[in-house]
């Protein structure tokens, strides 16, 4: 019978020791999980900051190159005339008459393709607008990101509650098997 009892002990000791080493585990595990989301979120939120930062940017240029768009087509126009009275006061230059010409006719087509980038520019302001709702969806991302790190929380805890539960049933189960030793097969 003592010998049955040391057999029970060393079962006993084993036992102990596989769940000190499972419980070890599973906490190394939850610290790793908790590591990662701490580090997803640092992401997520270095990320948020760097969009707001470069919309903040467009919005501003934009803004900028929208608001100067219909002075630049004025002046545009301008140099045009400009132009075209410097090419009938230079009739005795021939080649300078033809060059001021051609910049002349070049400008005409430059305002043109101003004019049609300023309301290609508006168009642009239009479509940044959605930059904002792109903003939220990103912070709605990353407060989900914190609900699925609450819940990886929570899960890590009921791995330990089920452990523990494993561990009761080992014993038992240890337990009821114990009268199969008296028996010689």
């Amino acid at each position: 019978m003592a010998t049955q009892t040391k057999e029970q002990q060393e079962i006993i000791e084993l036992v102990n020791q596989t769940m000190k080493e499972f419980n070890q585990a599973m906490t190394h595990r939850e610290n790793f999980s908790l590591r990662v989301a701490k580090r997803t979120t640092q992401i997520i939120r270095i990320s948020m900051v760097g969009m707001l930062i470069l919309a903040s940017a467009m919005f501003y240029l934009i803004h900028t190159l929208t608001s100067n768009m219909d002075d630049i087509t004025t002046y545009m126009g301008f140099m045009a005339r400009d132009m075209e009275a410097m090419k009938t006061s230079i009739d005795a230059m021939p080649t300078m008459t033809k060059a001021v010409d051609r910049m002349s006719q070049d400008v005409a087509v430059m305002s043109q393709a101003v004019g049609r980038m300023s309301v290609s520019v508006g168009n642009m302001s239009r479509d940044i607008q959605v930059m904002p709702t792109m903003s939220a969806a990103v912070v709605q991302m990353s407060q989900d990101m914190l609900g699925m790190n609450q819940n990886m929380t929570s899960i890590n805890g009921l791995f330990s509650v089920m452990n523990n539960n494993v561990g009761v049933l080992t014993h038992n189960v240890n337990k009821m098997s114990k009268p199969m030793n008296y028996f010689p097969f």
